[in-house]
């Protein structure tokens, strides 16, 4: 959209702009730009926790902010799916978050879990445990967050991915591509 000079024009999600230059230099991040990585991150900045609930986020000025968006949930499940079974997005992701913290090798085996705990009050299954802000032990939805991944997880799988991705893997071994 062309404005003339002077003009105004309201944006919804203007707050992006202050993650723009990260948000555009992680659609390079692999072998093939991936568009909808910063389109997903700008929607988990803006509190849309899946793809279903980033239709309620405004497309256009999204489009605006970072550039073309894929609009339709399918298409982005798909390319959801496609990324998840490539061999080297985890390890292409990890590369370019050890150089955003310029990391060149990780040093040692430590990692910190920092677990965030919410009371959970839905209709599905999940595991129980002591909830502070009830004080009482009930369901509970258990998130961890790590520069690496920035995925909620469930309790079972929570400690699964620094297990089998990170450990005794330093930045140097995992897959090569151009970051």
């Amino acid at each position: 959209m062309n404005l003339a000079p002077g003009a105004t024009r309201l944006c919804d999600h203007a707050g992006v702009l202050l993650f723009a230059p990260t948000l555009i230099a992680v659609r390079e991040v692999l072998p093939e730009p991936c568009p909808l990585l910063p389109q997903w991150l700008a929607g988990l900045l803006l509190g849309a926790l899946n793809i279903e609930q980033t239709k309620y986020l405004n497309a256009n000025d999204l489009s605006l902010l970072l550039g073309p968006v894929t609009r339709t949930l399918g298409r982005q499940r798909d390319r959801l799916y496609e990324l998840a079974t490539e061999a080297d997005t985890v390890g292409a992701l990890l590369r370019w978050n050890f150089a955003q913290l310029g990391i060149e090798e990780r040093a040692g085996n430590d990692f910190y879990l920092d677990p965030h705990t919410q009371h959970y009050t839905g209709s599905q299954q999940v595991l129980k445990g002591w909830c502070a802000a009830i004080r009482w032990a009930d369901k509970l939805i258990n998130s961890d967050y790590s520069p690496a991944h920035v995925q909620p997880l469930g309790a079972r799988e929570r400690l699964q991915i620094p297990r089998q991705t990170l450990r005794h893997q330093p930045a140097h071994q995992l897959p090569q591509h151009p970051v």
